[in-house]
């Protein structure tokens, strides 16, 4: 699944459903549309631009497929948490909103591209600590 071709068709969704509803797809989760809708209010970072919906997302996301039954059962879990905002840092130069808009945000197109390497960046860390 292409990360630039799944944005541009959701574009109705804020940062942080993006990524929660391109991982159902993407990692086939079954998630029910209640279970979607529960990321809604973490966009444009908590709508106070605080912690982006990026790192809420994305977290989310790793929580879902590291946690066995609980964060102290998950050994990998902080870890690939840890992981995952690092790299959003490190790509962003924050994981707050309203330090990452300034200087990634497009007039034109928004955040797309944000959450597209945010997307991308998840599936690499799910990849080095996913266990199959």
């Amino acid at each position: 699944m292409d990360t630039i071709d799944y944005r541009k068709n959701h574009k109705h969704l804020n940062c942080s459903e993006t990524i929660l509803h391109f991982a159902n797809d993407y990692y086939k989760l079954n998630l029910n549309p209640i279970a979607l809708k529960a990321m809604s209010g973490f966009g444009g970072g908590i709508f106070e631009e605080d912690l982006c919906g990026l790192v809420s997302g994305g977290v989310t996301v790793i929580s879902m497929l590291l946690t066995q039954q609980t964060a102290y059962q998950s050994p990998d879990l902080s870890k690939a948490v840890i992981a995952y905002k690092k790299r959003i840092r490190d790509a962003f130069g924050s994981i707050d909103c309203r330090l990452i808009k300034p200087n990634h945000r497009d007039e034109i197109n928004g955040c797309d591209q944000i959450i597209i390497k945010a997307m991308n960046i998840l599936i690499q860390v799910i990849n080095d600590f996913k266990v199959s």
